[in-house]
């Protein structure tokens, strides 16, 4: 991930923070902060799963470039 890439990232995750804080903050009962709170462990939930499932691809793509690496290595030698 680029440095813009992060920083626009955090960009995003300071949006939602502020945008859920809100909700709550206007909520007029406990029963509705809760709810509120609720919803936003379950959006950052989902975001971090996007985020987990991309960085596996990652990580598979790498494993199957280090194979591909040690194939030709010794294939060389």
């Amino acid at each position: 991930m680029t440095w813009e890439n992060t920083l626009r990232e955090r960009r995003r995750a300071k949006r939602r923070k502020d945008h859920h804080e809100q909700v709550i903050a206007k909520a007029d009962t406990s029963r509705k902060k809760l709810s509120a709170a609720c919803g936003w462990l379950i959006t950052e939930a989902w975001q971090a799963g996007r985020i987990a499932e991309v960085h596996a691809w990652v990580l598979e793509k790498v494993h199957e470039i280090r194979k591909e690496a040690n194939r030709r290595d010794s294939n060389a030698a």
